[in-house]
């Protein structure tokens, strides 16, 4: 309710909001502005339209949705387990399960839903499903027990060693433990923050401006890219393919595989170019192969081998800097389309 000026402490005002939290199903917040301080907004971080895909019901209100939270291994209801039934972009019930397990919703609307369950020591459990007025829904959630499993043997030529103990963990910057699983929701609910499709991703992604304050924003939230190529186990994939893996379930392609697809699909497009030009940007792309795309994208690299040269002198060859920098960025934008052109 107090008159904001400073952009900054606006900032660090939402940024607490924006905070999620599994542990009490924290993954919303609202503003509500009484002095008009959304004004401190910049035009590129302005809250938009909530994404399309999620929970979104309406009238009739007369859908009823049951179930059951079991453990995924014995089979047994699982009492207490709090259970989370999302409505629509803002609008969360929750209730516990009774003795045997069981939960029930009324007066809910038609469309889609996004049940969740979770309980002491289970993995979180999520499904999505319509709702209609002429027959309940029924969703049994089975959970997860976290931990447990036999030990795993390493087979090693001439020697079988047994793993005696084995420990992974996640920390966030206040030391918290976060577990993979849980750092990918965080992920995920940060890209989608910032991006609210694919195809936007991919517009923000092929302009080196907005990629860049992208990246910032990201890692100001304790997303890295090296910390979900590890979680992933894909060291040599591209960064963007990370990022829409992780917030739009695309599949995972590494840099060389890009590369090669940018050959193979647009030939046409470094074929118009001469042959001193073409050198130039089948160069980069060797630079991508081992470097991402900020390889290709910083000026810098002229100054390495087997430029070592300076970018003005590079440019000569399209015929001066500005021609160079539409080149490059067309570049850039093929490698993330598939289309031949």
């Amino acid at each position: 309710m107090k008159p904001i000026a400073s952009v900054v402490t606006f900032k660090q005002i939402v940024g607490r909001g924006s905070r999620l939290c599994p542990d009490t199903e924290k993954f919303w917040f609202r503003v509500i502005d009484y002095t008009n301080a959304i004004r401190l907004f910049d035009d590129w971080d302005r809250p938009t339209e909530p994404p399309e895909g999620g929970a979104k019901t309406e009238a009739p209100f007369t859908c009823t949705v049951n179930g059951t939270v079991t453990d995924a291994e014995t089979g047994q209801p699982l009492q207490g387990a709090h259970v989370f039934l999302q409505t629509g972009p803002n609008a969360i019930l929750d209730q516990f399960t009774g003795p045997a397990g069981d939960f029930l919703f009324t007066g809910i609307g038609k469309g889609q839903v996004v049940l969740s369950a979770s309980a002491l020591n289970y993995r979180r459990a999520q499904k999505t499903a319509e709702t209609d007025p002429a027959k309940p829904l029924t969703l049994d959630i089975p959970l997860t027990p976290i931990g447990g499993g036999p030990k795993k043997k390493v087979k090693i030529t001439g020697l079988a060693v047994t793993l005696v103990d084995e420990s992974y963990e996640e920390r966030d910057a206040e030391g918290n433990l976060v577990k993979p699983e849980e750092y990918l929701n965080k992920v995920r609910s940060e890209i989608l923050a910032a991006c609210h499709s694919m195809v936007e991703l991919q517009h923000v992604w092929t302009t080196r401006d907005r990629r860049d304050q992208l990246m910032r924003s990201l890692e100001e939230r304790m997303v890295y890219v090296d910390i979900l190529r590890a979680i992933l186990q894909r060291p040599d994939a591209d960064a963007f393919d990370l990022l829409a893996h992780v917030a739009f379930g695309t599949d995972i392609h590494s840099c060389e595989e890009r590369a090669a697809a940018l050959f193979n699909l647009h030939r046409q497009f470094l074929d118009q170019f001469s042959p001193e030009a073409r050198e130039v940007l089948q160069t980069l792309v060797e630079k991508y192969r081992y470097g991402g795309v900020t390889e290709v994208t910083d000026p810098r690299i002229f100054a390495l081998a087997p430029f070592n040269s300076d970018v003005r002198q590079v440019a000569t060859r399209f015929g001066g800097i500005p021609a160079l920098r539409t080149a490059i960025d067309e570049l850039v934008r093929r490698l993330y389309v598939v289309e031949a052109a």
